[in-house]
């Protein structure tokens, strides 16, 4: 998608380059102001086309910190699920050895 800021730039150079064109046809200083007049409109163009490119870059780089921040969370949740995992296996390892040396005790003391 195209960015709005750079549909006004060429605006205002399409804005210029006519009111070049208009001065270049009319003569005296009436030409000049058109293009004193083009020029400050295209400067002013200008101006809010960079305007809003400096906000969607400041917005990018929220954006970016951001993502970073949630990056850096995921990838320690990844290193706490791996290590909940191991403690899970070692856990049910060891409930696996007590019920069968209860059972066995219960074996032993039933007889």
């Amino acid at each position: 998608m195209i960015d709005p800021a750079y549909l006004v730039a060429g605006g205002g150079l399409l804005v210029a380059v006519t009111g070049g064109i208009v001065a270049f046809r009319k003569s005296g200083p009436e030409s000049s102001q058109i293009m004193v007049n083009a020029a400050k409109d295209v400067v002013l163009i200008q101006k809010d086309a960079i305007d809003s490119l400096t906000k969607g870059l400041a917005e990018a780089h929220r954006k970016i910190t951001e993502l970073q921040t949630l990056e850096a969370q995921v990838a320690e949740m990844r290193e706490e699920l791996v290590a909940v995992r191991n403690e899970n296996k070692t856990l049910r390892s060891e409930n696996t050895k007590l019920r069968r040396r209860i059972s066995h005790l219960e074996e032993t003391n039933g007889s």
